[in-house]
């Protein structure tokens, strides 16, 4: 049997046909051996990487301002008359201007009137509680004062002249610690907004205040803005906006507003900034390097519905094109002032520094 099967030339057959498979399968065999390096790379991923973990998307905060227990009065001049609410001023009223230009026994104009408009003049405090504008403040011959928990008294004198309303504020430390203390003023423009919008997520560009709709309520526009994806709800009791108006209508932004890509400001500037009409940055950076770009800034100046920030190679070329721009332009640091150029700039074109 043992010889039958040493001598048996199937066997050896056989023998020689395994024997060349394993040499034709010597690929085969790396691909194996690779096919279980990877399994066992992904068992060890699998055990010493991170675990993902579900967080849940933050819910938004929808805070209204209460100020109907703050008490409306009324200042006035020959030329206007306006409503002082805390801090807040509307209904501004020019006696000297008839709203129907062909009627002059037609209401006077009136700005700040809509529901929701107002500019309001305030504080900003380190250290202590300055007035908001819910608070309720005491009126002692025109003057109105309040007084917080620490003993820090603000006081208010609103003055008109003309068309000119002036307001001139004094703090009275008696806290007994240091207190920083900074003025603000912005003006809020309020639109009413139906809730469908909100629910079909339409954005509402430069809108700083909602009201409901007149055939909805404040409960309906709140549940409504919890859901609302295109933009964000901020707490209005402080000034944390930048007004950069354009020079027709007003931008508010935040310090860490989203700026474009660079523009040059050359004879394409027209076509730049169609292509850039689609993109979603708060504010066009506007890129000046010689003369002839301020000869376009001014040709293209109607095409400028954002706030611009304004980059010159010198201080004179910047000063030329604050100039020319009608709005009040942002400056971001690039191609560095010094500190005394950058004030200057700020002190008589209103310059925005970031």
């Amino acid at each position: 049997m043992v010889k039958y099967i040493d001598n048996n030339s199937g066997f050896q057959q056989w023998n020689a046909a395994r024997d060349a498979a394993k040499k034709n399968s010597r690929w085969a065999g790396l691909l194996w051996w690779f096919i279980l390096f990877l399994a066992a790379w992904w068992v060890m991923s699998w055990f010493m990487g991170p675990k993902s973990q579900n967080v849940a998307p933050e819910e938004v905060t929808v805070e209204t301002i209460d100020v109907s227990d703050v008490p409306v009065t009324k200042i006035s001049s020959d030329y206007i008359t306006a409503d002082v609410q805390g801090l807040r001023i509307s209904n501004v009223e020019l006696l000297k201007y008839a709203s129907d230009a062909s009627n002059d026994e037609s209401a006077p104009v009136t700005l700040l009137g809509t529901d929701g408009a107002f500019a309001e003049v305030g504080l900003l405090a380190t250290g202590t509680t300055a007035p908001t504008a819910a608070t309720v403040w005491s009126d002692k011959d025109g003057v109105i004062s309040w007084k917080n928990s620490e003993g820090v008294r603000f006081t208010r004198t609103i003055n008109v002249d003309g068309y000119v309303i002036s307001i001139a504020d004094t703090v009275n430390n008696a806290s007994g610690k240091d207190i920083s203390v900074a003025p603000y003023a912005r003006i809020s423009i309020g639109v009413r907004v139906p809730t469908e919008w909100l629910n079909d997520n339409i954005k509402l560009t430069n809108v700083e205040m909602l009201l409901p709709d007149e055939s909805e309520n404040a409960d309906m526009l709140c549940n409504a803005l919890k859901k609302y994806k295109s933009g964000r709800t901020a707490s209005r009791d402080h000034d944390d906006y930048i007004l950069a108006p354009d020079g027709r209508d007003a931008h508010f932004i935040d310090a860490v507003t989203d700026i474009s890509d660079e523009i040059e400001c050359d004879h394409k500037l027209q076509q730049r900034l169609l292509e850039i009409e689609d993109e979603e940055a708060a504010a066009l950076k506007l890129m000046l390097t010689e003369e002839d770009d301020l000869y376009n800034l001014e040709e293209d100046l109607y095409m400028l519905t954002r706030p611009v920030c304004l980059c010159a190679a010198t201080p004179e070329l910047l000063e030329k094109a604050l100039r020319i721009y009608s709005g009040l332009a942002i400056y971001d640091g690039t191609w560095e002032l010094a500190p005394e150029v950058a004030k200057y700039f700020c002190e008589k074109y209103g310059m925005i520094l970031l």
